[in-house]
């Protein structure tokens, strides 16, 4: 019995075993027969990603920040041989480049190959700097400049992803750089170019980065740019040469031909053949994570009570090392105190010598003879020998400067007089060349009588001159940082001014149409008149009376025009509904003409102090944005709501809204989600600083499901919101 019992138990054992190895056998089938799919498309998927990612970040901004340059009123007054306007485009250069991590260069070089403009940014020591005249150099023989001569003008191109060079020599550790390159032209005249030079390394990183997949960065010349295995990185410019036939044979022309191509063991796609040679991403999955893979799915429910295991295993052998750990840093504690005790103990003499080493002078203080002690190095930081300077508070005295002097005693007069005060003290001592040199003196207390009374005194001096040297640069350097800051701020106002006036004399134009009719058609009724003989002292009158009135008209929109342009000189009071009414007078008869219906309701009314004429300017830009959003998506009904409520104003429009993507980024300077040349990027970032600096308030943009609405708070005591 015992003996059918231990057979069926095997037997039932061993058909158990091979039931898991079935089990997991066709498990393994299913796994190999599944994972490719499920792989290629987890590649082909992260590939679109990493492209996507590259075009977004990379070639649509160069671009929009090379035209938003060309299309600046400055810059075609430069290239007008207007070179008084240098500095202005210099400082728009400046801020192009400060604004984006990834440029290390702006130029302008003209028509002759000469550099007239470069702004040059160093990430490693955060510094942005407009290079001298005297170290612009001839770049007409570089490659970028002589094809700029072939390609098609006022149209960027791309160079191909190349290393920096820096004196002839490759720059290490390597800089990948692209530059974006915009030839212009004027009057049909070749002007010369605008490039910016990109650092893309961590662009670069971003895209070939990956836990699950191998990743090869090439181009349509097969060269290995990024490769998974850093020593095959940038072979064109290494000793090894190799090109993507080293690792893949068989299909590399179906990836240099196709912009997407896949097989069974790697995918590849074109994430940007605007640059030229462009560049071809190649992946593979990596086989530790294909190994992972497998074993996850075979060894799932073994692993968990490895794990289980294992976690336990570790956790006890953490703690044993961590409680070995503290028990012998607890011990060395005591070993350290121990030897602290012992120093404490450690004698003047001692202290002497560690000053001394130090580099800075020491002295010591009997206030009973008012004798002083100075070192060696206290003497010769005055560039005195060791006898040239007697022991007596006199030789210390007669050397501090006299606008120093009586500060210097009284702190020190605290110091023997008051209890635990501090001796801590700068001033200007005289050195034997007759120059001066600022010494930072510190002093302590070593002996006291029964009343509390200093008997014996030490301290230090320390040369700080260059300290104060280097504190005086930086108070210059803050000085003159501030004063660009202005000269910009200043810049940016006048060019959203420009753009206002742009549109308010559209608004004129639109205004005085009708009135000019209405003159237009009375002028000719009076001919008819006469050649009917109903001229008359009545008729002449009425003609009078309402052309008075028609002018009157026309004489009112010039002064709200003159008004809307008037620069406040200072803040004043003012009504919110009286200022958005102003506006409102101006746009009537533009709004009427493409049939927008704008609504102004006047829930509660309010006053604020603050520059009226550029509060306008913020209302009239958002008009101007919702006008230009209906008109261009062809909005049936179009219609703009302004609510004013306590000390908060709601502008809205059904326009659709702001794409989420841009939401975040329509207050940035020198964006504009406009077609190009309909827009300077500047009009919601100087409304920006009219509320939140000028005005104190704040300002926010929502997405409704009409459209975007803009709210603007301020608060009763004209504080910041």
């Amino acid at each position: 019995m015992n003996t059918s019992v231990k057979s069926l138990v095997k037997i039932f054992f061993s058909l158990f075993i091979i039931f898991v190895f079935i089990q997991i056998g066709i498990s393994y089938f299913y796994f190999k027969q599944s994972k490719k799919n499920l792989i290629n498309n987890s590649l082909k998927s992260e590939l679109k990603i990493k492209r996507k990612i590259f075009i977004e970040h990379f070639i649509t901004n160069s671009s929009n920040f090379l035209f938003s340059i060309q299309d600046s009123q400055a810059f075609q007054k430069f290239l007008q041989g207007d070179n008084t306007y240098l500095k202005e485009n210099e400082n728009i250069f400046l801020a192009l480049a400060k604004s984006h991590k990834y440029i290390d260069q702006v130029r302008y070089i003209d028509e002759n190959g000469y550099e007239n403009i470069r702004i040059d940014q160093d990430r490693k020591i955060n510094t942005t700097t407009v290079v001298r005249s005297e170290q612009l150099q001839n770049k007409a023989n570089r490659y970028y400049f002589e094809e700029s001569l072939y390609k098609p003008m006022n149209k960027v191109w791309f160079s191909k992803l190349d290393l920096n060079v820096e004196n002839g020599e490759i720059e290490f550790p390597y800089v990948p750089t692209i530059r974006a390159i915009l030839p212009l032209e004027k009057n049909n005249d070749f002007k010369g170019i605008l490039i910016i030079n990109f650092n893309i390394s961590s662009l670069l990183k971003q895209i070939t980065f990956s836990e699950k997949f191998n990743y090869i960065l090439t181009n349509k010349k097969s060269e290995i740019l990024i490769h998974y295995n850093d020593e095959y990185d940038w072979s064109e410019y290494s000793n090894n040469g190799v090109k993507l036939d080293k690792f893949i044979t068989k299909d590399k022309n179906e990836i240099i031909t196709n912009f997407e191509f896949s097989n069974p063991n790697f995918s590849s796609i074109y994430i940007c053949n605007q640059i030229k040679d462009s560049l071809i991403l190649v992946g593979s999955i990596k086989d530790e994570y294909l190994k992972n893979l497998e074993k996850e799915h075979i060894q799932r429910g073994v692993l968990i009570i490895i794990s289980i295991l294992l976690i336990f295993l570790i956790i006890f052998t953490f703690t044993k090392v961590r409680l070995t750990e503290i028990l012998n840093k607890l011990k060395k504690a005591d070993e350290i105190n121990e030897e602290l005790s012992e120093n404490l103990e450690i004698s003047e003499e001692n202290w002497r010598s560690a000053i001394e080493n130090s580099g800075d002078g020491h002295w010591e203080w009997n206030t009973s003879t008012n004798e002083i002690h100075f070192s060696n190095n206290w003497k010769t930081m005055l560039g005195y020998e060791e006898d040239e300077i007697s022991n007596n508070f006199f030789e210390w005295e007669k050397r501090v400067h006299k606008d120093d002097i009586k500060r210097v005693l009284k702190e020190v007069d605290k110091f023997v007089k008051q209890k635990d005060y501090k001796y801590k003290v700068k001033f200007r001592m005289e050195t034997k060349d007759g120059s001066y040199k600022w010494i930072f003196a510190q002093g302590y207390i070593l002996r006291k009588d029964k009343e509390g009374n200093p008997l014996r005194i030490v301290g230090t001096h320390k040369d700080i001159t260059t300290d104060i040297k280097n504190e005086q640069f930086l108070k210059d350097e803050v000085k003159r940082k501030t004063d660009e800051n202005f000269k910009q701020f200043q810049l940016i106002q006048q060019q959203s001014k420009l753009a206002a006036m742009g549109e308010m004399i559209g608004a004129i134009a639109h205004q005085w149409r009708q009135p000019l009719n209405e003159i237009s058609i009375r002028i000719q009724k009076l001919k008819y008149a006469y050649k009917k003989n109903e001229i008359d002292e009545e008729f002449i009158q009425d003609f009078i009376n309402k052309n008075k009135i028609t002018i009157n008209f026309m004489s009112n929109t010039i002064d709200d025009f003159r008004n809307f342009f008037t620069i406040d000189k200072k803040p004043i009071r003012f009504s919110i509904n009286e200022s958005i009414k102003n506006v409102l007078n101006l746009t009537e008869a533009q709004l009427k003409k493409q049939n927008i219906k704008i609504s102004l309701n006047e829930y509660q009314d309010f006053e604020i102090n603050g520059y009226k004429s550029e509060f306008e300017h913020v209302i009239m830009n958002f008009i101007s944005n919702s006008k230009y959003e209906l008109e261009e998506k062809k909005i049936e009904n179009p219609e703009i709501i302004i609510n004013i409520k306590e000390y908060e104003l709601e502008f809205e429009d059904n326009a659709g809204g702001i794409p989420k993507d841009l939401i975040t980024r329509i207050f940035e300077p020198y964006f504009t989600s406009k077609d190009q040349g309909k827009g300077t990027g500047m009009g919601l970032y100087m409304s920006k600083m009219i509320i939140e600096d000028n005005m104190k308030g704040s300002i926010e943009v929502e997405n409704t499901q009409k459209g975007a609405k803009f709210i603007i708070r301020f608060n009763k005591e004209g504080e910041k919101y």
